[in-house]
């Protein structure tokens, strides 16, 4: 028994605890601002697809003029509001590719934090043998 304690105890366990609980901080930290942008990746095509719906209607006001300038004053004004369903759509998307692009840049650090911490836990017990 006294043997386990001394193992559990010892400066090896030491470092590699302190190494797992500095890289959990640095993890938090590094990763503090992507829920945000998963939010704008989620919301920004919802956002011009509801642009989109508000602006339809003031498409098709009245008109009084000749039936191929009425139409295309229609046209107009249709393709003037789907422009905020494209806006939203590539912010969704520049937000996405973001998120991802850090996400994987995160998990690729913590896999490097862990394996540093194995090999400082490795030299350790060579030194101290």
């Amino acid at each position: 028994m006294n043997e386990q304690f001394q193992s559990a105890t010892s400066p090896v366990q030491f470092a590699k605890r302190a190494a797992v609980r500095a890289a959990g901080t640095l993890h938090k930290d590094m990763g503090r601002g992507l829920s945000g942008l998963a939010a704008v990746a989620a919301i920004g095509p919802w956002l011009g697809l509801f642009g989109t719906v508000v602006g339809i209607p003031t498409a098709f006001v009245g008109c009084g003029g000749s039936r191929s300038s009425c139409m295309a004053a229609v046209a107009e004004r249709l393709s003037g509001s789907i422009w905020t369903t494209a806006l939203g759509l590539g912010i969704g998307l520049a937000a996405l590719w973001g998120y991802r692009y850090l996400t994987g840049r995160l998990e690729t650090f913590d896999l490097e934090m862990n394996n540093a911490t194995l090999e400082l836990a490795n030299q350790l017990s060579i030194y101290l043998g």
